[in-house]
């Protein structure tokens, strides 16, 4: 027989899983697909950090001196970390949760999904933000900077800090 082995079988298993996968994900009508190749995110421009103008479902990465503008500007940041990296320091006013419908609550609570977010973690090679980023996307928030320096940055920088 043909799949006599435990490797053939595997194999087999393996090719028809990815088929499926691949099938069900480009049928998904929600617009929450899973993209086959990474999504590159583009940085935020002055002209357009300055005047908030995303288009729509536009999510971008800013510097830290970006980050600083729109701080200082009252934009909410909502720190991706887990709550004791939170807990232990955090960008002032920043929101966290572990649970992702209570942040969504908490976000709702306090401004638009229209409304400008920024998101950040550890900086470095954490991805935590821009999972996040995607995760709001999802849900209807359009206007979503991802602070990619993160609080290492920020706090190297000598910023403000909550504790």
């Amino acid at each position: 027989m043909i799949f006599d082995t435990p490797l053939k079988q595997g194999g087999l298993f393996l090719i028809i899983s990815v088929f499926v996968g691949s099938l069900f994900n480009s049928l998904r009508t929600d617009f929450n697909s899973i993209p086959m190749i990474a999504i590159e995110i583009e940085q935020a421009t002055g002209e357009i950090l300055l005047e908030k103008e995303s288009g729509p479902n536009e999510i971008r990465s800013i510097t830290t001196d970006q980050a600083l503008l729109l701080y200082k500007e009252g934009i909410l940041f909502v720190d991706a970390r887990d709550i004791e990296e939170y807990e232990e320091g955090h960008i002032p006013g920043a929101i966290s949760s572990e649970d992702f419908m209570e942040l969504t609550f908490h976000i709702e609570e306090v401004q638009s999904k229209s409304a400008p977010i920024v998101t950040y973690c550890g900086g470095g090679e954490c991805a935590k933000s821009e999972d996040l980023a995607f995760d709001l996307q999802a849900t209807g928030y359009n206007q979503i900077y991802i602070y990619l320096g993160g609080w290492m940055e920020w706090e190297n920088k000598g910023f403000e800090i909550e504790k």
